[in-house]
């Protein structure tokens, strides 16, 4: 089964206030697709014949299927053998038995065939039913790539450009899924990302869009109609379109593809249908999808459409995480961090984190990063804290953009750069990362690296403000109190102070007495 790519679509968009200049992000809700493994409205080509399907339809009974590739194995087809693989890992047409999978994909590799090898190495490298192993999923890639399996070559791509147990080569990662596209639609999806956010490839929305839409419309992948969406709902690429955005969504939901279901929960969140998005966000998880079991735990964390429930939280970002959807893992560490729903625990936080990180989250290695700008649970190490930044702000995680700009700027961990700043705040808060536009308005107040201009610090606190920060809004609201570049108005600079300080700007609540 493909990897889809995780944060190299579209930045993240957090939900929630995040303390400009310190603290560690809240969990967030991811606005693009793909991410996590899903179940397939349809099995590979390959397994039609024995499955008796017909190609390109949706399968109407997948008990009966699941019994034809059950004889089909048990009389000597390994083919067979692959393709109930698939069913016993998504629980389609059998009861869900990874290690079951797993023997019957290791069965068909062991026999030469190449699917068995490719979905026994996305086992591997996701710890699903078999341990984690990230050197021998590359190898099992590398085998069935070399041998013409083409979405084994979409998955080593995955594996290049995430530098999974290989070094990372965002050039390579680019071939290989242009190479494997022709035949497999995920890694189209997975080659527009890159296009997407110029990553090994110049930075090409148009191309990114032709690619989506090929994908969406002529192979008919859920995967790719939930990430042309993702295109509308940003107006990247392509006017902006949130209509024509949940119709992609919906439409990838209705046919068993639950990103698009967690993606649609996304935008109803947006609009503050919070019930609506929490039932999404449910049917997601229960359909198989990771991430929407972590967008669910991040309702119950919030208590968004749903009660307020901590522990319901975490025990959905563990689940999530043990099925392999590495923000879960990054969202479990962070309630560890905190102690939300779950003990403190610094030591776990920071190997969570770290798992994350090394599967790929980019907001995972944020969070490492800055537990060693801080050296809470770890020794204190600026420059390890510099490199993991920038790893993240170059996979496209802007709130790792906006903490590397904050040392920069403040010369911790590396030499003093406040233009450098600037630019990572500006491209930052352009993604809609919230702490960003506040700092970057901060450094306008404040005519550092910039000529001081008022009126455009509170357009930027207004934006940051808008995006849920609370120091956006209370430096807003200081503005209002002294009429700087906005007019003089007390009672709207109190309701902004209100705001800031229950978004966690200490100075807001200091103003408030």
């Amino acid at each position: 089964m493909p990897l889809p790519l995780r944060s190299a679509s579209l930045p993240l968009v957090a939900l929630l206030a995040l303390v400009a200049g310190c603290g560690h992000p809240a969990p967030v809700l991811p606005a693009h697709a793909p991410r996590a493994a899903a179940p397939p409205t349809r099995l590979p080509r390959s397994c039609a014949g024995l499955g008796g399907y017909q190609v390109g339809e949706p399968i109407a009974d997948l008990d009966a299927v699941a019994g034809r590739l059950r004889r089909a194995c048990d009389a000597g087809a390994v083919r067979g053998c692959s393709c109930l693989g698939l069913l016993y890992d998504l629980g389609r047409g059998v009861s869900r038995d990874l290690a079951r999978a797993a023997a019957l994909h290791r069965q068909a590799c062991d026999a030469k065939d190449l699917l068995g090898c490719n979905n026994l190495g996305y086992m591997t490298l996701k710890g699903r039913g078999v341990r984690r192993d990230p050197e021998r999923a590359l190898a099992l890639f590398t085998h069935a790539c070399d041998g013409g399996d083409l979405e084994a070559c979409g998955n080593l791509g995955y594996m290049v450009q995430k530098g999974l147990a290989t070094p990372r080569d965002l050039p390579r990662a680019a071939a290989l899924y242009r190479r494997a596209c022709s035949e497999d639609p995920e890694s189209c999806v997975n080659l527009g990302a890159l296009y997407r956010r110029g990553l090994g490839v110049p930075r090409d929305a148009k191309r990114a869009h032709e690619l989506y839409q090929q994908a969406c419309e002529r192979d008919r992948s859920m995967a790719g109609c939930a990430a042309l969406g993702s295109l509308y709902s940003h107006g990247d690429g392509v006017a902006r379109d949130l209509a024509r955005a949940k119709e992609l969504y919906r439409r990838s939901c209705e046919n068993a593809y639950p990103q698009g279901c967690s993606n649609l929960g996304h935008l109803l969140l947006r609009e503050g249908r919070s019930a609506e998005a929490a039932e999404l966000f449910r049917r997601a998880c229960r359909d198989g999808s990771p991430i929407g079991c972590s967008n669910l735990g991040f309702a119950y964390e919030r208590g968004l459409g749903v009660a307020k429930d901590l522990a319901r939280s975490a025990s959905l970002y563990r689940s999530a995480c043990e099925e392999g959807d590495s923000l879960g893992c990054n969202n479990l560490g962070a309630a560890h961090h905190h102690g939300r729903g779950v003990p403190r625990d610094l030591a776990r936080a920071r190997e969570l984190y770290q798992t994350a990180c090394e599967e790929g989250e980019a907001l995972g290695c944020a969070n490492l990063g800055l537990l060693y700008r801080d050296g809470v649970g770890v020794t204190r190490d600026p420059a390890r804290a510099v490199e993991l930044l920038r790893r993240s702000c170059d996979e496209g995680e802007l709130l790792g953009c906006t903490r590397l700009a904050t040392m920069l700027r403040d010369g911790k961990g590396l030499p003093r750069d406040v233009a450098s700043a600037l630019g990572l705040y500006a491209r930052a808060c352009e993604g809609d990362e919230p702490a960003a536009c506040a700092e970057l308005g901060w450094m306008h107040e404040h005519g550092m690296g910039v000529r001081s201009d008022l009126a455009r610090a509170a357009t930027l606190y207004r934006r940051a403000c808008e995006l849920g920060n609370g120091w956006g809004c209370g430096w807003l609201g200081l503005l209002h109190r002294a009429g700087r570049g906005v007019a003089r108005d007390e009672q709207r600079a109190r309701e902004l102070l209100v705001k800031g300080c229950d978004g966690g700007a200490g100075f807001a609540c200091s103003a408030l007495r």
